[in-house]
C-alpha cells in the first residue's frame, strides 16, 4: 500500500509505492485516502533532518 512519506511547502507529498517514490498533489493523496493524514506528514526539511541525524 502506498505510504506519504513527507509534504512539501507547495502542496505536493512524496509518496512510497515500494517500488519508488513519487511527488503527487495534495488532492490526490487526499482522494486516494492515503496514510498518514495529510496534516500528520512531517515537513520535507524534518523528515531529511530525521534522516540524516539517523531517527
Amino acid at each position: 500500500m502506498p505510504v506519504g512519506m513527507f509534504r512539501s511547502e507547495e502542496g505536493w507529498v512524496q509518496v512510497d509505492y515500494e517500488t519508488g517514490n513519487i511527488p503527487i498533489p495534495r488532492s490526490k493523496y487526499e482522494e486516494n485516502k492515503y496514510k498518514p493524514d495529510f496534516d500528520k506528514l512531517p515537513s520535507e526539511a524534518e523528515y531529511f533532518r530525521v534522516r540524516i541525524q539517523g531517527g
